[in-house]
């Protein structure tokens, strides 16, 4: 491993980079089109046509009433309510042609950072073969790096913030500084609150260092990590409340909590109480989700031992896999160092929301990713160190290992599904392709009619909605809808029924509201 010595590490942060980088685009070339596919990742992709556009966020449409879509404020601008974080990656991919290239370096991100963490530790060997892993677990087929939900830009930040944090408590200096603020920052942008709980370890152990080790005034303490640090957060933090008051108004109003108390009201958290008066609905759809969806999740209390031990094995199969979850383990309880104490210590506050909160997917603990990556190394290099040195084979335990997590990823119906659903385009899309292809201007009325699927997303669009050539809307009555046709008097206007599974067309979308629409042709 002199190639990837330390005198130039940048041979092996290249290297990461370059698989990840491969293999992302080589399973990417499997997907015809990258489209978005849930609620989520519209919403995103909306933040991203904003960025691109260099705007922070976009005006209200006129008539935005028909216009609402899932996880996106309307009022008082039009705007995905996600951090931004993921929505500049996805900005970046504008830039380069397609917005999966800013997700694919957002992975490769993830992996240099996974490293470089790993780099404070380990030799560069143990460093690359982690990043590897974490390439092929994280990336590669898994939705982090094939869709545009994000995760790979949050668990940069957690790598970032551990690895900073332990560099620094050796020893202070200003890249590692810079390293634990950008950290800190990339957290505040994608997942706050967990990001927050994934820094108290750290942030202990950084004010440990300084405070009782070096002192308050120490100046080579103050100058190489106080201070770009300091400036890193700062600066991060100032640009957060400024976004804050350009989407929302008010500096301090986030726009996550503003689309909660507009089109949810149902608190998170197992302590907290219901809303003392639900919200208000401007279309049925929207209603829908909060009655059929959000308020069953409180019927099912975290706290409980059916949901919290499903949660742990979708978390951990989802995270690890059978191998890496193995690994990780080991690394956990046998003889483990100050630095896995520190990794187990941090991960048992991060997985606090996992029991303590309604809402969870397994992207929700992204700022941990790393530190379970640290503890399956641990694990594997403590086995191979514990083996016959007559029997260790660097080479060997590698290609064993990478074809166990081969075979793994290949046996993991979860991913191997989702990736089979990428490969064709939603009914959706198939419908603005063929009307895009067919040339002109188009304006769709969306009515559903009990049973549908909550999760498929049909009203959508991008800003400005005037200049799109499919404009996507919700059917409110006859007497409204034909304000909406009469706004966009060049479009021809569609009205679309979806019920149990089927869809329906008729043109007479200003019709009676009980007029029953014509079967597609």
């Amino acid at each position: 491993m002199r190639f990837f010595g330390t005198k130039k590490p940048w041979r092996l942060y290249a290297a990461a980079a370059a698989f990840s980088v491969l293999t992302s685009v080589a399973v990417g070339t499997l997907i015809p089109r990258h489209l978005p596919r849930v609620h989520d990742e519209f919403s995103y992709l909306l933040a991203g046509q904003t960025f691109a556009g260099f705007r922070l966020t976009n005006p209200t449409p006129a008539h935005w009433e028909f216009f609402e879509s899932h996880h996106t404020l309307m009022v008082p601008t039009m705007m995905s309510k996600y951090p931004p974080g993921q929505g500049l990656v996805l900005a970046v991919g504008y830039w380069l042609g397609h917005p999966i290239f800013g997700v694919w370096l957002a992975s490769a991100g993830f992996v240099i950072a996974f490293v470089w963490m790993l780099r404070g530790f380990f030799s560069a060997r143990w460093a690359l073969l982690g990043g590897v892993l974490v390439g092929t677990q994280f990336g590669f087929t898994h939705y982090w790096a094939q869709s545009f939900w994000g995760g790979a830009l949050a668990a940069t930040g957690g790598a970032l913030v551990f690895g900073g944090a332990c560099r620094i408590w050796r020893q202070p200096l200003f890249n590692d500084a810079l390293a634990l603020g950008l950290g800190v920052a990339l957290l505040m942008h994608t997942r706050p609150l967990e990001g927050l709980l994934a820094c108290l370890v750290p942030a202990g152990l950084v004010l440990v260092r300084w405070l009782v080790r070096d002192g308050l005034t120490h100046r080579r303490t103050l100058v190489k990590f106080v201070l770009p640090c300091g400036a890193v957060i700062a600066l991060s933090f100032l640009f957060l409340i400024y976004y804050n008051f350009r989407v929302t108004g008010s500096a301090w109003n986030l726009p996550y909590l503003d689309y909660e108390q507009r089109y949810n009201g149902e608190p998170p958290f197992v302590w907290q109480t219901g809303p003392a008066v639900e919200p208000t609905f401007v279309n049925p759809a929207m209603a829908d989700v909060f009655y059929d969806f959000e308020k069953g999740l409180r019927l099912k209390s975290p706290l409980s031992v059916e949901v919290l031990s499903v949660r742990l094995r979708i978390l951990g199969y989802g995270y690890l896999g059978a191998v890496l979850g193995m690994l990780a383990v080991i690394g956990a309880i046998w003889r483990p160092d100050w630095r896995t104490c520190l990794a187990i210590a941090s991960l048992a506050l991060c997985a606090l929301p996992l029991a303590l909160s309604y809402l969870f997917m397994p992207h929700y603990q992204a700022p941990a990713a790393a530190l379970t990556g640290l503890l399956f190394i641990s694990g594997l290099r403590r086995c191979y160190l514990s083996s016959p040195r007559r029997l260790r084979n660097f080479g060997v335990a590698v290609s064993v290992l990478l074809a166990a997590q081969a075979y793994t990823l290949s046996a993991d119906p979860t991913n191997q599904h989702q990736l089979a659903q990428r490969k064709f385009p939603t009914v959706r899309q198939k419908i603005e392709d063929q009307l895009v292809a067919g040339g002109g201007r188009h304006l769709i009325f969306v009515r559903l009619v009990k049973p549908y699927y909550l999760h498929d997303t049909w009203v959508f669009n991008y800003a400005p909605i005037d200049a799109q050539p499919v404009v996507w809307a919700w059917d409110r009555g006859p007497d409204e809808n034909r304000l909406l046709v009469d706004y966009y008097g060049n479009r021809a206007a569609v009205l679309m029924t979806v019920h149990d599974g089927k869809i329906e067309f008729t043109t007479n979308a200003t019709g009676p509201a009980g007029a029953r629409p014509a079967p597609a042709p």
